[in-house]
């Protein structure tokens, strides 16, 4: 009999507890299990919003053009973009760009008469630019008729005629020596009548080949190295005249980097204090200015120095 009873009680005890959960509320889900999927699928949404959305407005396409090349509106110099690249612009949009005759720094234009026509030379009140550029490469100089001329980084800046529409470029490497202004340029070419087309840094100075290098093989050492620098930014960047592929980084024995030209390694020469000095050439006949008018680099040799000609 005492059985039967907890036979009953157990049976009670079950029944009571299968009651209790049939009647119990679900548990709420963990929060976290809704949270990815929700920032999964509405990531996108600001980026490219539907064309009935509110927030669908034409800034929206319109912001990154503007920006571009004039920046808030107030910019005098920006950049755009363009075939090249990103390049040097005006206001208004226009590539803006520099004349291999111009020594770098002069007091004059080579500009002048019908090229002036052609190749108006940049003029701004003031000058305010936005990142990427500095506006301590920025300047001005006084043309002949008074006007002032604004320079980057030492040169003389002009726009091109032809050059209708934002990003147009036709200007570029006109005559081999009208070259469109970039924010990144580490390697110029400057001209004269002595040297032809030669190779310049960034700032004008003269870059030099020494005669007992080799193709791909950097020779110059010890004091010499203090007197001629060897040329190696981290980065290569030039006019479009000249193929990228001509220019690679040769490792010295001393592990330094060195920019060559056509497999000529590159140097500077510390006495060059302004743009146009080729004060190596006077300095010894193993150094010469890094011309670009070869098929293979060539130097440009001037006669040596004697007691009617000393050279300086």
């Amino acid at each position: 009999m005492k059985t039967q009873h907890s036979i009953l009680f157990v049976l009670a005890v079950i029944g009571l507890l299968f009651i209790a959960g049939c009647t119990q509320q679900p548990t709420t889900p963990p929060v976290t299990s809704t949270v990815t999927p929700m920032a999964t699928t509405s990531a996108a949404s600001p980026v490219t919003p539907p064309a009935s959305s509110p927030g669908n407005s034409p800034a929206t396409v319109t912001a990154e053009p503007l920006q571009t090349h004039v920046r808030s509106g107030a910019d005098t110099i920006g950049t755009a973009g363009s075939t090249l690249g990103k390049v040097l612009t005006d206001a208004k949009g226009k590539t803006l760009y520099y004349f291999a005759n111009d020594v770098v720094g002069s007091e004059t234009s080579a500009c002048t008469g019908t090229c002036a026509d052609t190749w108006p030379a940049f003029s701004t009140d003031t000058i305010q630019v936005s990142s990427p550029l500095f506006l301590k490469d920025f300047g001005t100089s006084a043309r002949a008729d008074g006007t002032k001329q604004i320079t980057y980084n030492g040169l003389r800046l002009y726009t091109y005629k032809a050059d209708t529409q934002t990003g147009d470029v036709k200007g570029e490497n006109v005559n081999k020596v009208w070259f469109a202004a970039t924010p990144f340029e580490y390697i110029l070419v400057a001209q004269s009548p002595e040297r032809g087309s030669y190779l310049t840094d960034a700032s004008g100075k003269t870059l030099y080949y020494f005669i007992q290098d080799t193709p791909g093989n950097s020779t110059l050492v010890g004091h010499s190295l203090t007197e001629f620098p060897v040329f190696g930014p981290r980065l290569i960047s030039t006019p479009s005249s000249l193929d990228p592929k001509d220019f690679t980084f040769v490792t010295r024995a001393d592990g330094v980097s060195q920019i060559a030209y056509k497999g000529m390694p590159l140097y500077s020469y510390v006495e060059d204090k302004k743009p146009g000095d080729t004060l190596a050439q006077k300095y010894s006949t193993d150094f010469f200015a890094a011309n670009i008018s070869g098929v293979t680099a060539v130097g440009t040799l001037v006669p040596p120095r004697t007691m009617d000609n000393p050279g300086y």
